[in-house]
């Protein structure tokens, strides 16, 4: 029989280390979605008519999303740790 998961721990309920599995991919999954996202930005707001205004909404965009994607990517080393 297997053993049964506390699903906010990520840890067996009766004994054994974290799992790491679950936790990496939930990580790499967020971090390929936020690239993704990012692609989708430079090719549907390239710089076009207001090139200024459109300049300061990518850095904004690119910079909040940079500080997400590295927020995510420590929390979760930090829970594999």
């Amino acid at each position: 029989m297997g053993d049964t998961f506390s699903l906010t721990t990520l840890q067996p309920a009766s004994r054994g280390p974290t799992l790491l599995l679950p936790q990496m991919l939930f990580s790499l999954m967020a971090i390929l979605i936020h690239c993704y996202f990012y692609i989708i930005l430079m090719l549907h707001y390239p710089l076009e008519t207001n090139q200024t205004l459109s300049f300061w909404f990518q850095f904004l965009w690119i910079t909040i999303h940079t500080m997400q994607i590295g927020s995510i990517f420590c929390m979760h080393f930090y829970a594999w740790m």
